[in-house]
């Protein structure tokens, strides 16, 4: 109060920080001195499974396994086209042949065809 009867009012007036929108009482910013929240390191199981299978099959091979075995028996197998087939002998018939042709043999024939007739080169 002053000596002259008048009353003097002072207000204060405090603004709080403004907050971030509620993200379900979850805290976007770590406490001072808390280690930053960072999340784990995503595990891929499957993936670890697939690399496992993948280097069985391939070990497999290495040492002999099934793998070599079955190129053993394609590298001994008889030819399925016989040696004196031509190009328009394998597209004018419409009969099946006698047994699958694998595809090595047939890449094979291709590049021959295809050489002979100055088409591969």
């Amino acid at each position: 109060m002053t000596g002259d009867g008048a009353t003097t009012t002072t207000t204060t007036t405090t603004t709080a920080p403004a907050r971030e929108p509620s993200r379900g009482g979850v805290s976007s910013k770590p406490a001072p001195g808390a280690p930053p929240n960072r999340a784990p390191p995503f595990d891929n199981k499957r993936l670890a499974a697939w690399e496992k299978q993948r280097e069985a099959w391939t070990a497999a091979g290495r040492a002999g396994g099934l793998m070599t075995e079955a190129r053993r028996r394609d590298r001994d197998r008889r030819p399925v086209l016989s040696a004196d087939a031509t190009y328009d002998d394998l597209l004018t018939s419409s009969r099946p042949f006698s047994a699958p042709v694998p595809l090595p043999e047939m890449v094979e024939f291709l590049q021959e065809v295809w050489d002979e007739e100055g088409l591969y080169d």
